[in-house]
Parts: structure tokens; C-alpha cells; sequence
């Protein structure tokens, strides 16, 4: 079984590929190409999952698998089995943050967390690695600097409101777009159109992947 493993982990996924003789892995797709083996693979076990479910549970391979073919929310992932397990756990420390239920929500909670200088909050609302432009030609990429940028922010004073414009999402992304009126960081408002990518999060809450209010 061991060796199976092993066998299949290199087949697959490269694991210790370095490991094997110069040229035996040239060799052996002469005689047996892979003919995308990793992906058809992959795509045998999803069609087996959907066609039998209970092949497919939440914690196993096949269960995660067959979450990324799926609608949002339509196989359970682990917080979903801990809301439902009945003991009435909550979620705890950084987890315990309100999250934004809907796309809608990320605006005024911006907004909220601006007026109140809690920059965890407004950090919150953006994915690791999104963009957010503060200023025409400005792009900060990641949650450093966009921490940095939004501390400028709050350090000036600064006030914002958000009144929707439109909004398009597709299972779990959405463009948003809103009227953006920032006051407090010089004499008159700066009045923009801002253009917004967001996503669901593993937690069922959404936040940014891009955050420019100056896109034309």
C-alpha cells in the first residue's frame, strides 16, 4: 500500500520526481503517454461523485473535488458541518468577526469601520492578495499595504459613503459598482464611480479581490 502511494503521489503530483533515474520518466511516456493523466483523473472522480454522492463525502478527496464543480454552498465544507453538528459552538478570536453576508453588505460595513478607525475590520474585507487603488494610478497589492493605505485613511479622518450603483454576481462573484463620496482628505469631496470585484470566502462571508474607485 505504501508503495502504491508513493507511486501514484510521483504519478501524479511530481512528489520526489527528482528522485528518479535521468530519463526512465522520458522512457516510460514513449511506450505509455500520460495523456493528461492528473486531470483525467480528476475528471473520472468527479463524474463518478456526482452520479453516486455518498462516494463523495464532505472530508474526503472526492468531496473536495466535486465542492469545486459544484454552486456555492451546494456540498458542505467543514464550518458547515460544525453549524450544523447541534452543540452550539460559536466561532471564536479572529474567526468571530461579523462577516459580510452578501455583496451588498461589504460596502456599508466599509463604511462602518472606516467611521469607527477599526482597521482590522476594514483589512477584513479584503482577500490576501487583492488590489486596492486609494488614488488615480495607486495600486496596492496585498494585505501590508493595503493595511498601510487604509491606516492613511483613518489617520486623515476620512469619510466615506457609498450609495449602490449596480451589481452583477455569478454564483460566488460579484462586480459591483458604487457612488463613492470621500470626504475629509482635502477642502471639497472627491466624488468617483468605483469598480468592485468580490468573492465568497471558505467562510460564506465576502470581500474584495479588487477595490478601485477610479477605474474608467
Amino acid at each position: 500500500m505504501a508503495l502504491a502511494q508513493a507511486g501514484i503521489g510521483t504519478d501524479i503530483l511530481g512528489i520526489r520526481r527528482e528522485d528518479l533515474p535521468p530519463g526512465l520518466a522520458d522512457e516510460v511516456h514513449a511506450l505509455l503517454p500520460r495523456m493528461d493523466l492528473g486531470y483525467a483523473l480528476s475528471d473520472a472522480i468527479v463524474a463518478q461523485a456526482k452520479a453516486k454522492p455518498h462516494k463523495a463525502s464532505p472530508m474526503t478527496f472526492p468531496g473536495a473535488l466535486l465542492r469545486h464543480h459544484l454552486p456555492y454552498g451546494a456540498h458542505p465544507d467543514w464550518y458547515d458541518l460544525l453549524a450544523s453538528a447541534g452543540w452550539g459552538d460559536k466561532p471564536v478570536g479572529a474567526a468571530a468577526r461579523r462577516r459580510a453576508e452578501t455583496p451588498e453588505q461589504v460596502g456599508t460595513m466599509f463604511m462602518e469601520y472606516l467611521e469607527a478607525g477599526d482597521i482590522e475590520g476594514l483589512v477584513s474585507l479584503y482577500e490576501p492578495n487583492a488590489i486596492f487603488v486609494p488614488t488615480p494610478g495607486t495600486h496596492l497589492v496585498g494585505t501590508a499595504p493595503i493595511r498601510k493605505g487604509l491606516q492613511q485613511l483613518i489617520d486623515t479622518g476620512a469619510r466615506l459613503k457609498l450609495e449602490l450603483r449596480d451589481i452583477r454576481q455569478v454564483d460566488d462573484v460579484a462586480l459591483v459598482s458604487n457612488t463613492a463620496t470621500l470626504t475629509g482628505v482635502g477642502p471639497d469631496p472627491v466624488v468617483s464611480t468605483t469598480t468592485e470585484i468580490l468573492r465568497r470566502q471558505p467562510d460564506g462571508g465576502w470581500a474584495h479581490v479588487v477595490d478601485d474607485p477610479f477605474f474608467i
